[in-house]
């Protein structure tokens, strides 16, 4: 028995691939130096998209070495997506599967239509692997920011400071904006009673007496705050920290409330209901 020719060849493109092809005729043993310097055509695209390598005329190469059956042929046809530019204005791109060993084209639309489940994106869980969508305008570069590591949602805004940051209006065009967590509820008389940081409502009961000097810490630049006089008939005496034109607000009758905004360092009251606000501050 003969033994078979060690060949290899250098070179690129459709001749390389057409030398290999004919090639296979002769020997199994086939090796391929490819050569990646194209950058015209789609090969240039790719170089412009990805800044890497176009893999084209390796492709080509591999092709052209697949055995002469359904498997190999359904990797020899299988095509590279022609990519386009983000300045491009052409349509979406295809996607190019294998499907019953028939090279399909399918575009990305179409495959997002067709999930069942959702898409999980950074799946390991990495505190690095953050998530952007660029806007359209030139300045908008963050519509939409996930920073895993913040674990937060910015809108407008790569810095998220809360679970969700929006550097700009908000609008709700239908429907209604509300709190769905539980409030938080103080029961309790006389002083050294406060009201958390962390609920938006609390409800104040003073049906075991007067609750007399129910303090709320320093909060959070722009947060607001709501306390209702929610049960009991005891009087009760409201009295947050470091407060922006009052001293204290009293609310002696059920269903009494007050709303407020922590801005400079301090508690402004910007609605209220039923109370008596005391003095300034």
């Amino acid at each position: 028995m003969i033994a078979q020719p060690k060949i290899v060849s250098f070179g690129g493109g459709h001749g390389l691939a057409a030398t290999l092809s004919a090639l296979r005729t002769v020997s199994e043993n086939l090796t391929a130096i490819v050569t990646v310097a194209d950058n015209g055509g789609s090969s240039g695209r790719l170089r412009a998209e990805f800044n890497s390598l176009p893999p084209g005329d390796l492709r080509m190469a591999l092709a052209a070495l697949c055995g002469d059956d359904e498997w190999g042929r359904s990797w020899a046809d299988q095509k590279i997506s022609e990519l386009t530019a983000a300045t491009s204005a052409a349509s979406a791109d295809l996607l190019n599967i294998v499907q019953g060993g028939t090279n399909k084209k399918l575009t990305v639309a179409d495959f997002l239509a067709n999930l069942n489940s959702p898409i999980t994106v950074n799946s390991a869980g990495s505190t690095s692997n953050d998530f952007k969508v660029k806007g359209s305008g030139a300045g908008d570069t963050n519509a939409l920011f996930v920073d895993v590591s913040a674990n937060a949602v910015g809108i407008g805004t790569a810095t998220p400071s809360q679970k969700l940051d929006v550097a700009g209006n908000l609008a709700v065009s239908a429907g209604w904006f509300g709190y769905t967590a539980t409030p938080e509820s103080v029961t309790g008389s006389g002083g050294s009673l406060t009201v958390n940081l962390t609920n938006a409502v609390t409800l104040l009961d003073s049906t075991n007496g007067n609750m007399t000097g129910v303090a709320l810490a320093n909060g959070t630049e722009g947060q607001i705050k709501t306390v209702i006089h929610s049960a009991g008939a005891g009087t009760i005496s409201f009295i947050p920290n470091n407060r922006g034109g009052f001293a204290s607000v009293t609310m002696d009758q059920i269903g009494a409330s007050v709303t407020l905004i922590y801005l400079g360092a301090k508690w402004w009251i910007i609605s209220s209901n039923r109370v008596t606000i005391n003095g300034t501050s």
